[in-house]
């Protein structure tokens, strides 16, 4: 039956506009059941018309209402009804249930300028603290930017919009529409641009994105196409944060560089690593250095040029209640030695392009002399062969070399393979044919090194096994287990858990869904109760009045239609109360 058009599901009573987007327009609600002020969502007509789109969305928005953090905006219902127009037209629209924030977008805030440093750390230090927690439940955010995060008047931060941009990925292809519909190509990271798929390091790169537009009041690519941004993504570098804000340290310039990082394998590979080098630079210390550059770019900076920041226009009237978010920082971070040098000066450019041709007619000059020798007694009489000794211990390497003339010297590495104390390889490689007193290196394992359990959860077993192996570890038992937001067949998660560093070669269990729940026993529960009890369920329950029994002060249920037991996900559960 249609619904009455200012009433969704006949429940939510809507009320003003929020705020609009290309996806939705978001109204302040109140819920009749409960007795709740909330945040209602509303998909615009065009996406609620796609029926893969409205799955998708459904879907998502069942896995996003498991969540409970202080840092994320909690999702209370998600679902479809109906109304009909002036002219009679029945129209199906699809809407997600949120709870209300007293507060503002960041996007709102940052267009007004940077940040304190301090509030900016603290704010990024929250949203990872978010994101850390969807990423342990296996879900990755996809659209993180300054529209989708809150700040209430006392400055906390919520974050919403969980797995919305999975659901617009999934369902669209093309770049230009998946901007349309989520706003912006700003904070796509560089895997995102160019169609790849994504893991949580995509958020990490958001997030590099968000921070450097606290600390700056600008984003560091813009265009004015989704295709031009995205280029930027890929191929430009950004400025260093302190260029634009004086106030900002080398540590934090760091920081933020690694973070955005154009290969998903430079950047943290965790939120809680990303957390703690902020930490470590809040503090004033250098956090570990980010992976090495390669050796051109080692000589001449960075390949390609810096982006210029980019600021969007928009104009905001600031409440009273953010203000301690803006002004003089109290404490400016602390000044450290050796800052990092984006680019090298010009003198040293030049100093190292004459170097490089000095060797490169160094070597030229080696190949012509090469070239005239004669085939005959390369090697003289006396010339050794370096002999195998991968998996020898160190001792007898030594005492073998030793005796055929070798000169040794050691070096200590990590390694999956080797057991400790024995040799990994020889520099020169066995079978070369050296002259008697030559040095050899030998790579002497130190054992095995620990890695990160990497992300593998909404995984297939076989997909998730690649990934462990790859990063050393061996798959230990598989379990089924119940998942209202990950369908059968994939990862719900590890033991040990995301982001837990193991010895290599160490087993992961995987916990795998079975595409089923279990559904309690709700008789006897408040409303409102059973409701949030469904949500973590992934289940939006049908609510009907009883007017055959006499209405008790709070609704309480008094029949379900289904039985309490393990039953499919998204299964459709009917309650009562009683009415009369």
């Amino acid at each position: 039956m249609a619904q009455n058009k200012s009433v969704i599901a006949g429940r939510y009573e809507l009320g003003k506009v929020l705020g609009t987007g290309g996806m939705a327009d978001v109204y302040a609600a109140h819920d009749s059941v409960s007795g709740q002020k909330v945040a209602l969502k509303l998909l615009n007509e065009e996406l609620a018309s796609n029926l893969k789109f409205r799955e998708r969305f459904k879907q998502e928005a069942r896995a996003s209402a498991s969540m409970v953090h202080p840092n994320i905006v909690r999702v209370l219902d998600a679902g479809e009804d109906t109304y009909l127009d002036d002219a009679g037209v029945e129209h199906t629209r699809s809407y997600l249930v949120m709870e209300n924030v007293d507060g503002l977008e960041l996007s709102k805030l940052v267009a007004r300028g940077a940040l304190k440093v301090t509030e900016a750390i603290r704010v990024a230090a929250e949203l990872l603290s978010a994101v850390e927690y969807a990423h342990n439940a296996g879900i990755v955010h996809r659209d993180i930017k300054p529209s989708n995060i809150m700040l209430t008047r006392s400055g906390n931060v919520k974050i919403l919009d969980f797995g919305i941009a999975r659901a617009v990925s999934d369902t669209f292809d093309d770049l230009a529409v998946t901007t349309s519909i989520l706003g912006t190509a700003a904070y796509f990271s560089p895997e995102q641009a160019k169609g790849q798929k994504v893991d949580a390091r995509t958020d990490i790169y958001a997030i590099g994105i968000v921070l450097f537009e606290m600390l700056t009041g600008k984003v560091p690519f813009g265009g004015d196409t989704a295709v031009a941004v995205a280029h930027q993504h890929i191929h430009a570098q950004p400025v260093a944060p302190s260029s634009l804000n004086p106030k900002v340290s080398p540590a934090l310039d760091a920081v933020v560089s690694k973070a955005l990082s154009k290969a998903k394998t430079q950047r943290y590979q965790t939120t809680t690593a990303f957390g703690r080098a902020l930490g470590e630079a809040a503090a004033g210390r250098v956090p570990a250095a980010p992976t090495p550059p390669s050796p051109v770019e080692e000589l001449l900076g960075p390949i390609s040029e810096p982006a210029l920041a980019y600021t969007p226009t928009v104009n905001t009237e600031l409440p009273a209640d953010f203000a301690f978010l803006f002004g003089t920082d109290p404490q400016t971070a602390p000044t450290l030695i050796e800052p990092e040098q984006f680019r090298p000066p010009v003198k040293r450019v030049v100093a190292i392009v004459g170097v490089v041709a000095l060797i490169f007619g160094a070597i030229m000059g080696m190949g012509l002399w090469v070239a005239t020798l004669q085939p005959a007694n390369l090697f003289p009489a006396s010339t050794v062969t370096v002999p195998q000794l991968n998996n020898v211990t160190v001792s007898k390497a030594e005492a073998q070399l030793k005796d055929l003339g070798f000169i040794t010297s050691q070096v200590v590495e990590n390694s999956a393979t080797t057991d400790k104390g024995k040799v990994i390889r020889t520099d020169p490689p066995k079978g070369t044919v050296v002259d008697p007193g030559s040095p050899i290196i030998l790579f002497v394992s130190a054992g095995k090194t620990e890695v990160e359990v990497p992300q593998v959860a909404d995984m297939t077993v076989p997909d998730a096994t690649i990934q462990l192996e790859a990063a050393g570890f061996k798959v230990g038992t598989v379990t089924e287990g119940h998942s209202p937001s990950y369908s059968a067949g994939l990862v719900i998660s590890t033991t040990p858990s995301l982001g837990t560093k193991l010895i290599q070669g160490s087993k992961v269990n995987l916990l795998v869904s079975d595409g089923k729940i279990e559904i309690p026993d709700l008789r006897g529960m408040s409303v409102t109760d059973a409701n949030n009890v469904l949500s973590t369920l992934s289940i939006t329950p049908t609510v009907q009045a009883d007017t055959g029994c006499p209405k008790a002060a709070t609704p309480t249920v008094k029949t379900q239609s289904v039985s309490p037991g393990v039953v499919p996900q998204g299964t459709n559960i009917t309650i009562t109360y009683c009415a009369g």
